[in-house]
């Protein structure tokens, strides 16, 4: 499997910045987010998203000037030395995302669904669907993240639509929460949780222009965001601040409560089908971003080799933390970090290449 640019359109870029965005949404980060923000925690998504989606246009800009990937592309700019340690963090960042979300994934499958399989064997599974996956390669992996796009989001859209009875529109204010400013500054840090959607810069030559990038990031983070805006408006509805904060699972709590008639209620079920298809999804996109870094720092034409002796790494420390509290604090921690990989590093660098390129006009008018 190796590398071939140009190959991928929009629709696989929308696809991707999708799949890298919506796990927060399924898993109790909406309920972390409303204690510390309050009934304003449906602007988080839209503040974050605009952030995201100003870190890729800088790094489409520098693709433009100093065509290649994240990595060639810091390579031009740093040297080799920094090329390889950028390299390195978002090569852990893939890893710990991909391991994070196969123990979450599989611990909330087990929580929900299948409460008497081993957590061994649901990690497994996990991890073994995404490692199948993996060797089709990242086109196939992206057309069918945006083939399944228009069920995942028209299934999340029943989800919170039946629950149409029990929306209470007055929890929804104070409209300014516990205050803009902690709103505005809390939606800076947890930008970093969005660390994957580097995914595209990662793989930048792969789309055919600079232009496609932009409009992946646009599109696939704009209606991302705006689908996470209005999860949270419904779980603020449905549930108010105090009991929302004590929900584990939001969106699978609104499916529970979901009531049509008798016939149509405790549709969770749906939930399930959402949840198995996006975690297996994201998982794969994770583990070939972190693959796919590594053999290019370590100049392999092809990534196959990597993908048995990755996924078995990913799968073993997926089994290392204790309980599933625990993976929590421990992601908490890490994602802080990821805001330098989101926003600070594409900062850099398009300061770098903005420096860069006037100092190669100046060489030009000086000879």
């Amino acid at each position: 499997m190796k590398y071939q640019p140009g190959r991928m359109g929009t629709a696989e870029g929308i696809g991707l910045a999708v799949i890298m965005t919506i796990n927060s949404v399924l898993m109790s980060s909406p309920s972390f987010i409303l204690e510390k923000m309050g009934s304003l925690a449906w602007a988080v998504p839209f503040i974050s998203g605009t952030i995201i989606i100003s870190s890729l246009f800088l790094l489409a800009h520098v693709f433009n000037r100093f065509p290649g990937d994240l990595v060639s592309t810091t390579e031009q700019l740093f040297g080799k030395v920094a090329a390889r340690v950028i390299g390195v963090y978002y090569i852990f960042a893939f890893f710990f995302q991909a391991f994070s979300l196969t123990r979450e994934y599989s611990e909330n499958t087990l929580l929900i669904a299948l409460p008497y399989i081993d957590l061994d064997t649901a990690i497994l599974w996990y991890g073994l669907g995404a490692a199948v996956i993996v060797y089709t390669g990242i086109e196939t992996i992206a057309r069918v993240i945006y083939l399944a796009l228009p069920f995942i989001v028209s299934l999340i859209l029943i989800l919170l639509f039946t629950s149409y009875s029990l929306w209470e529109v007055n929890y929804l204010f104070p409209w300014q929460g516990y205050g803009l400013n902690q709103v505005a500054e809390n939606s800076v840090g947890l930008s970093g949780m969005n660390v994957g959607i580097i995914i595209l810069a990662v793989l930048a030559p792969s789309f055919q222009t600079a232009r496609t990038l932009k409009a992946a990031a646009v599109f696939g983070v704009g209606g991302a965001s705006i689908l996470h805006s209005f999860i949270f408006v419904v779980f603020i509805m449905v549930f108010g601040l105090k009991v929302g904060t004590e929900k584990i699972l939001p969106l699978y709590e609104i499916a529970r409560v979901a009531y049509l008639n008798r016939y149509v209620q405790h549709i969770e079920s749906l939930f399930i089908v959402i949840w198995v298809i996006v975690g297996i999804l994201s998982i794969t996109a994770c583990l070939f971003a972190g693959i796919f870094l590594l053999s290019r720092l370590a100049n392999f034409s092809t990534i196959r080799p990597l993908i048995p002796a990755a996924t078995f790494i990913i799968v073993e420390f997926s089994l290392l933390p204790p309980d599933l509290t625990a993976l929590i604090k421990l992601a908490s921690k890490i994602y802080l970090s990821g805001f330098l990989g989101a926003v600070i590093f594409p900062i850099i660098l398009f300061i770098a290449a903005i420096i860069k390129d006037r100092r190669k006009k100046a060489c030009t008018y000086d000879q």
